[in-house]
């Protein structure tokens, strides 16, 4: 057997009780084909001195939002700015056409909280959609205010009103979320993150489109995910078909914890 990676002088924890811990590792085929004794005299393609470094294995993100987190980095970042001021500098001059979107809005750090009146004389007749850190906000410029029949405000809307105003930017295109989804996987894969649950496709505050999941489907992430379910209502059910993974959900009600992942 030829491994095409074989990893030296790592400390490495395998979270294997029968062994847990390595100095060398084979990699064949995109997986660990064994370790110390098991690959030490195989050759292989390459062969990389770790200098000691230490080796962990991949993180498994639980709650993901991986579209979502994809869309926040192309979008205007307003991430960290602590000024009324520095958020419409920001915003000035936003390029293209059409829907301004923005990420990364942090009300709790401002010097006030931004309101459409800020925004309106910096968007003009373009609508605009600023969505909070917490996903569960945004604040809207009075072009989408007045698309929102019964809503009225300062342009903070949360929740249900939140979802309201999206709805009007809705669809995104299938491309569109594909490529979000390449730009989150790689972004999260640099951080250690090898496997994620994604915690909401198709529908919800952070919905990108009906047609979300054909967008899961064509990428080809580097990354393994699975969706995440939640059974509120309906007795323990079986769930397959995201490449042929399946998903048990567990006791009723239970929604923070009703799920794990089967293989």
């Amino acid at each position: 057997m030829r491994l095409d990676l074989k990893l030296t002088g790592c400390r490495a924890l395998t979270m294997d009780p029968a062994h847990p811990a390595a100095h060398t590792i084979g990699i064949w085929q995109g997986r660990v084909a064994g370790l110390d004794e098991q690959v030490a005299d195989l050759p292989a393609a390459e062969t990389v001195d770790l200098g000691n470094a230490v080796v962990l294995p991949g993180f498994i993100d639980a709650h993901t939002h991986l579209a979502w987190n994809g869309r926040s980095r192309r979008n205007i970042d307003v991430a960290g700015l602590t000024t009324v001021a520095q958020v419409l500098e920001r915003l000035a001059n936003a390029p293209g056409e059409g829907w301004i979107e923005a990420s990364g809005y942090d009300r709790r750090i401002m010097d006030r909280p931004l309101t459409a009146a800020d925004l309106d004389p910096v968007t003009g007749e373009r609508p605009l959609y600023i969505a909070d850190i917490s996903g569960h906000a945004c604040v809207v410029n009075s072009v989408v205010l007045n698309q929102l029949p019964g809503i009225t405000g300062d342009g903070w809307l949360t929740e249900n009103e939140q979802l309201a105003a999206r709805s009007l930017r809705l669809p995104y295109s299938i491309d569109e979320i594909t490529a979000e989804l390449h730009e989150s996987a790689r972004q999260v894969l640099s951080e250690g993150v090898t496997m994620c649950a994604e915690a909401g496709i198709g529908a919800g505050l952070i919905a990108s489109s009906p047609l979300e999941a054909a967008a899961h489907q064509r990428a080809k992430l580097p990354i393994s995910w699975f969706p995440r379910t939640c059974c509120t209502t309906s007795p323990p059910t079986r769930r397959t078909g995201f490449r042929g993974r399946s998903i048990s959900a567990c006791t009723p009600g239970s929604a923070t914890t009703c799920c794990r992942w089967a293989p």
